[in-house]
């Protein structure tokens, strides 16, 4: 009767440890996931203000009616999710990219090039902490769907997380 008691007692604990374990797994997870959703929210407000910055550079050397400065100006006043700016600010910048090849005036002006560097710096740490934050959520999608951590899942409510997208979207 003492083996079984004893038996029962380890089994009970086992599982216990496992629940828990698998809980703090969830856990840290779910922290670097927030972390890293912030890290991308401050680093596209960095980018938009860089885009918005180097707009003013555009509209005082070229044109207001430049239609890149116009798409920064209408983005001010959009509310946007971060995957949705994430993808207008890569359009903006392609746009940039473009509008500093074909007027080589403004590829002559130090503030506009110094800009267009920083952007870069921006982007690569854009990608950096994207590619973070997916494999974080990998994680967290596996856990969720595979045997045994998805028990835990299914008892405490914890759900797959959408992936950020890194590929910039082409329109054809």
């Amino acid at each position: 009767m003492i083996v079984y008691i004893v038996i029962f007692i380890s089994v009970v604990a086992l599982i216990s440890i496992f629940i828990i374990k698998v809980k703090d797994n969830f856990a840290i997870n779910k922290l670097a996931i927030d972390e890293a959703e912030v890290a991308i929210e401050t680093l596209l407000k960095k980018k938009f203000d860089l885009l918005n910055s180097t707009s003013e550079i555009v509209a005082k050397e070229l044109d207001r009616k430049e239609p890149i400065v116009k798409k920064i100006v209408s983005l001010r006043s959009k509310k946007l999710s971060d995957q949705d700016l994430d993808k207008e600010l890569d359009k903006i910048c392609d746009e940039l990219a473009e509008l500093a090849f074909n007027k080589r005036k403004l590829k002559k002006i130090k503030e506009f090039v110094a800009f267009l560097d920083k952007i870069t710096d921006v982007e690569i740490q854009l990608n950096a902490t994207k590619d973070f934050y997916n494999n974080k959520v990998t994680i967290n999608n596996n856990y969720v769907d595979k045997f045994p951590s998805n028990i835990i899942a299914k008892i405490f409510g914890y759900k797959t997380i959408e992936y950020f997208n890194l590929n910039k979207e082409t329109t054809d």
